[in-house]
């Protein structure tokens, strides 16, 4: 059977993982949660190049619930150092908080930080605050209209 790394594969993938299977990311499967699921996926990606398609990918996951682990190569293309960066800038520079849907895990819950990068762009982030008081990332992107609407109001 050859491999098939098309859209169209990944959307019939996503959506049967969707549909059938609660998601974990690796972190939680190897460090031990306490209470796995009977049945569960897990979504590990690497990226050797292309982060911009690694970043659609994340945004069409995060759209069906489903969470992942991404991997980025410390070279090449796919290493983009300035997005991380700008992405922990969002988190000094005060921004504003609001409760997404509930975790896998008890008080492990999914958040959305509004906020501005140091060059003062808008960035939406998804992330889980885990129960070591640090921020899991999930996806971040700038801001489209409703999100700032949504900013400028909380």
């Amino acid at each position: 059977m050859p491999l098939d790394f098309t859209l169209t594969k990944f959307c019939s993938l996503r959506a049967a993982v969707a549909e059938n299977y609660p998601t974990l990311i690796l972190s939680e499967y190897f460090e031990g949660a306490t209470l796995l699921p009977e049945r569960f996926a897990i979504m590990r990606h690497d990226i050797h190049r292309r982060a911009e398609r690694a970043l659609f990918t994340a945004r069409v996951e995060e759209e069906a619930g489903i969470m992942a682990t991404y991997y980025f190569r410390k070279y090449g293309s796919a290493f983009r150092p300035d997005i991380i960066r700008e992405i922990e800038e969002v988190f000094k520079n005060e921004p504003k908080f609001r409760r997404g849907p509930k975790g896998n895990y008890i008080d492990e819950n999914i958040y959305y930080a509004f906020g501005r990068t140091d060059a003062n762009r808008l960035l939406f982030t998804v992330f889980i605050f885990k129960r070591n008081n640090e921020a899991l990332i999930i996806s971040a992107r700038e801001m489209d209209y409703k999100e700032k609407s949504a900013y400028s109001k909380l």
